[in-house]
């Protein structure tokens, strides 16, 4: 049996949206599956775009979650097939990136132009933490732009396993993801 996870940064997949997507490869027992690349198909079978996967049977791809779409990739000669998870209508996608820039960490967070409307009058956060230790920054959307990037040092970033989260003005939280330090 193979299990093909998928791991969305943030958490879910936001339609009409780029979003960052991780996706392992895996044995019954959790062991990677020995492939170097799956495909990523549209409702129609078209291939979007093809996956490199790593010895670890890790990989990450983009995608602009418009049309449903599914991973095919061939495992000891069968077709093995898993579609992605029910895309939001609704949401953040967030991105994080820690290892392009030296001691620098990009933030982008993204929201569809249909729902750009219902974030450009609340307040949004993007909060990086670690137990009581934290750091905050502001979100805005007032510029209607649908991308938002936030750069900041990594020294914003504790020792160890940080949570970075996109919050709101009620606390609520919208995307979330771990990072290491």
């Amino acid at each position: 049996k193979a299990n093909i996870d998928f791991y969305p940064e943030g958490g879910t997949i936001i339609q009409n949206v780029q979003n960052s997507i991780g996706i392992k490869i895996s044995d019954c027992n959790g062991k990677p599956i020995p492939i170097s690349e799956v495909e990523i198909l549209d409702q129609d079978n078209n291939l979007i775009q093809k996956v490199a996967i790593n010895k670890f049977g890790l990989g990450k791809f983009q995608l602009l979650a418009e049309k449903n779409s599914k991973v095919s990739c061939l495992i000891n000669g069968v077709n093995v097939e898993k579609n992605l998870p029910t895309y939001l209508e609704n949401g953040l996608a967030l991105e994080i990136n820690n290892y392009s820039i030296k001691d620098k960490t990009i933030a982008k967070i993204r929201i569809s132009k249909k729902n750009l409307d219902l974030y450009k009058s609340k307040k949004i956060y993007l909060l990086v933490h670690q137990d009581e230790k934290f750091n905050i920054f502001d979100v805005d959307f007032s510029n209607n732009n649908p991308e938002q990037t936030i750069l900041f040092p990594n020294e914003n970033v504790f020792e160890g396993v940080n949570s970075i989260r996109i919050i709101d003005e009620n606390k609520k939280q919208i995307a979330e993801r771990l990072v290491f330090k």
